[in-house]
């Protein structure tokens, strides 16, 4: 990006790429709630050789209700992110670009993440029913695909084209690897009566959709109290302040993704263990995940800071785009931040519980606001010490909340 992109196309860059990233973030964050959902159920179940879900019959229709009533939702939120980035992101940026290309390009880029949107509840169902190591192999090869979809479209020179690829690499493999591996998951919403996934709140359906809105207002904030930054640098700094912050915060945010990919994998086991009421085995298995995963964090945190230098010695022109080393650890600060927030909501909601989205919501809010006043103000530098600071210092009641909340769910 650095060495291909005009200056004045990197924010532009950053801010689809962080379209495209919607649709991971959408698995990795939202989806959780359906994953735990789905853990709570698939004691008894197995998958079989051609990709059918096999066992009790209940638990089955308990599966195909969650997997109806979580289509239902996406599908909302798939109409909402065209109708707000697609068209509104088009009257927003198109302006600027006066190219067919770029409505082109940001439309149908816009459209294949809200395809990935439809196709996560499945992998979330999948999840939590015991093919975690299939899907994290599927993943894999995905992350590889869509890097080499981004040096293709980077190498020739169009930051829109390099963020149309990597959607379209993101969402083909995904999809392949359902048909191909699960495609009997497929029919469920088909042969799904729709009676079974009524929206009141007394039913399984009806408790997912409830849930599901209220872990959406966490999980959003958690995403955007980042994403939004860089967008507004774009209107209000230009192309050049908006790539530097979007740079640097792709590199700090690589620990806690990193980190949040370890914790992640661990979902289904906890809520399986509340599920069968072994609190304390629970509560030990929560706090080792999570030391391992403050261990993954810190270890690449080192990395990241070291980076830079070695980058001015050997590719100075990635180098140069970074920001200063007194705000790469104010970003790294953030996403700390971020990462230490996941963990709590985790905790929480392993119990179906959100009562940690108000503390949450507010702590990112802050770290939005921080980072997004300060650089309309000062620029990219300032807006990742906005970002860092808000989030530290909101952290501190977020743990003091969290802290009594653990106390009340261990001894009821």
């Amino acid at each position: 990006m650095a060495s291909q992109l005009r200056t004045a196309d990197q924010g532009l860059y950053f801010t689809l790429f962080g379209v495209v990233m919607l649709a991971q973030f959408m698995e990795m964050g939202p989806a959780t709630i359906v994953v735990q959902f789905a853990s709570h159920e698939a004691e008894p179940l197995q998958w079989s050789a051609g990709g059918q879900l096999t066992g009790g019959v209940t638990a089955r229709t308990a599966i195909s209700v969650l997997l109806h009533t979580a289509l239902r939702w996406h599908a909302r939120l798939a109409l909402m992110l065209v109708a707000i980035v697609g068209v509104g992101g088009a009257f927003v940026y198109a302006p600027r670009q006066a190219s067919m290309a770029f409505l082109v390009l940001w439309f149908s880029t816009t459209l294949l993440v809200a395809v990935y949107i439809m196709i996560v509840p499945f992998l979330a169902i999948c999840e939590g029913t015991g093919a975690q190591v299939p899907l994290q192999s599927m993943r894999a090869v995905q992350a590889a695909g869509v890097l080499l979809a981004l040096w293709s479209g980077l190498l020739q020179r169009n930051a829109l084209l390099a963020c149309w690829l990597a959607a379209f690499v993101q969402v083909g493999i995904a999809g392949s690897w359902l048909v191909l591996t699960r495609r009997g998951l497929l029919r469920a919403p088909t042969t799904l009566p729709s009676k079974l996934a009524g929206t009141d709140g007394s039913t399984l359906g009806g408790k997912l959709d409830g849930e599901q809105r209220r872990s959406a207002q966490l999980w959003f904030a958690l995403h955007f109290s980042s994403q939004l930054i860089a967008p507004v640098l774009l209107l209000a700094q230009g192309g050049d302040q908006a790539g530097r912050f979007g740079l640097t915060l792709a590199m700090t945010v690589a620990p806690a993704w990193l980190a949040t990919a370890w914790l992640h994998a661990r979902l289904p086991g906890f809520g399986a263990l509340v599920a069968t009421q072994r609190l304390l085995e629970f509560d030990r298995a929560a706090k080792q995940a999570v030391g391992q995963t403050l261990l993954v964090f810190c270890g690449a945190a080192v990395a990241v800071l070291l980076l830079p230098v070695a980058l001015l010695r050997w590719l100075p022109v990635l180098g140069v785009r970074v920001l200063p080393l007194p705000a790469i650890g104010a970003m790294l600060g953030g996403a700390l931040a971020l990462l230490l927030l996941q963990a709590m909501s985790a905790w929480a909601r392993s119990f179906r519980d959100e009562a940690m989205r108000t503390p949450v919501v507010l702590t990112c809010a802050a770290m939005a606001f921080g980072g997004i006043g300060a650089g309309v103000v000062g620029g990219a530098s300032a807006a990742a010490v906005g970002y860092g600071v808000a989030g530290l210092l909101g952290l501190i009641p977020t743990l003091m909340v969290f802290s009594r909340h653990r106390v009340k769910l261990l001894r009821e």
